[in-house]
């Protein structure tokens, strides 16, 4: 697995299709507890629609494997859009699409890291295109150049667990 972001622009043109476990730190009981967290800070029950059972199953089959960054955010707003969630379901894959792109926005300025992150929870969301997220994920290839493996900052690892965020 590459080190930084720079080598995985060089290797394959565009962060979107760098393969990896993105996933992986959130199998379904993971995914549960950050929208029960959501729904008592938001003083909700956390309730499931009936088709709950068959997201789960969907997300089980799939969050382990290694895919591609944008079929890791297409799973997710696969996974939204089924709406398994009564209350916060837009919030609960947002949250988990924050924290899987913690490493990949930390090598950029602030602004541009929100705008990347802005961007994502739009398009797991259904409210941004395949084609606005790849412009945006090629803009900042621009913008960061393609600085030597030496100099470039190291992505941070996924924490290993939800309450850290």
């Amino acid at each position: 697995m590459p080190k930084n972001l720079a080598t995985m622009w060089q290797r394959n043109g565009d962060m979107l299709d760098e393969k990896r476990q993105w996933l992986r730190d959130f199998p379904w009981p993971a995914v549960c507890a950050i929208h029960e967290k959501l729904c008592a800070e938001a003083k909700l029950s956390p309730r499931a629609h009936d088709n709950c059972p068959e997201v789960e199953k969907l997300w089980t089959a799939n969050y382990e494997r290694t895919m591609s960054l944008r079929e890791a955010l297409d799973l997710c707003r696969h996974a939204r859009n089924q709406q398994p969630f009564v209350y916060l379901g837009d919030s609960t894959f947002n949250q988990l699409v924050s924290v899987v792109l913690d490493g990949v926005a930390q090598p950029l300025p602030p602004v541009e890291a929100q705008i990347l992150r802005n961007t994502v929870n739009h398009y797991v969301a259904g409210r941004a295109t395949g084609r606005e997220l790849k412009q945006v994920f090629r803009s900042f290839r621009k913008l960061l150049g393609t600085p030597s493996a030496e100099s470039a900052p190291a992505c941070a690892s996924a924490p290993q667990t939800v309450a850290a965020k």
